[in-house]
């Protein structure tokens, strides 16, 4: 999920508050998709048993950052784009990105389509 208006916080508070007490957050996808503060005080009074993260609201997340403490916190580094397969698969997008631009083909890919026309 990418981080945009309408899915920042889109879990805060009242969505914790509505969750179990067994219930664990997971986020992979964006930090500032969760609401960090009402993440931490919910996993500080108990209302979710506990989260998995690979991304933080503020990334690089500050070296104080109270999840890192946490017991009930597990995380990781954001980096599965990091596999061997996924390097080779960026790598051939973007040789193939350069061979169709540099052929006059339209590029399947563009980051800033803008600049194309």
């Amino acid at each position: 999920m990418p981080c945009l208006a309408t899915t920042f916080h889109l879990v805060g508070a009242e969505q914790f508050k509505a969750m179990k007490n067994t219930a664990f957050i997971i986020n992979a996808a964006r930090g500032a998709v969760i609401d960090e503060a009402a993440m931490i005080e919910a996993l500080k009074s108990g209302e979710i048993a506990g989260a998995g993260l690979d991304v933080f609201e503020q990334e690089p997340p500050a070296d104080d950052n109270p999840l890192f403490s946490m017991e009930n916190v597990i995380v990781s580094p954001h980096n599965a784009a990091l596999s061997n397969g996924a390097l080779r698969a960026m790598a051939m997008d973007s040789a193939q990105g350069i061979t169709e631009y540099l052929t006059g083909k339209p590029v399947t890919y563009p980051v800033n389509k803008e600049v194309l026309k």
